[in-house]
């Protein structure tokens, strides 16, 4: 449901724009890719796509999505190492998304087939995003 939490930088037009479905019934949970992408095409108050050289935040959420598997969840465990770092001024703001690209640009692991096996995930991006931390 991470298209939920997008319709909080939306006005009210907005998101009943996004919570109506094709056939005018609200999106279900099979439609959150759907939901982000319209999000990150009409939400932005902009009428045009995020400039995702600009946010690579947006680049990378996206491709995580698209890639699926193991993907999603790196980058939830990376991204959060990494706004932690930066909350504790040990990186800039600007460097959350170069840490969280590296942590995916390593080998992902299988698509996780269970809870154990998405918690197994998360503490492995963690720990490697931690390492490269060290190195910063």
């Amino acid at each position: 449901m991470l298209w939920l939490k997008a319709l909080g930088r939306c006005g009210y037009q907005e998101m009943w724009h996004l919570l109506d479905g094709e056939d005018g019934r609200p999106l279900t949970g099979g439609d959150d890719l759907n939901g982000i992408s319209r999000w990150l095409t009409c939400c932005a108050l902009t009428g045009c796509a995020p400039d995702e050289e600009r946010f690579p935040a947006t680049r990378l959420a996206r491709e995580a999505a698209t890639a699926g598997g193991a993907a999603p969840a790196v980058l939830n465990a990376a991204n959060e190492v990494a706004v932690a770092a930066f909350l504790a001024g040990q990186i800039a703001f600007t460097d959350i998304s170069a840490l969280v690209a590296q942590t995916l640009d390593r080998d992902l692991p299988p698509a996780p087939n269970c809870l154990d096996d998405v918690l197994a995930v998360d503490g492995e991006a963690r720990a490697r995003t931690a390492a490269m931390l060290e190195l910063v």
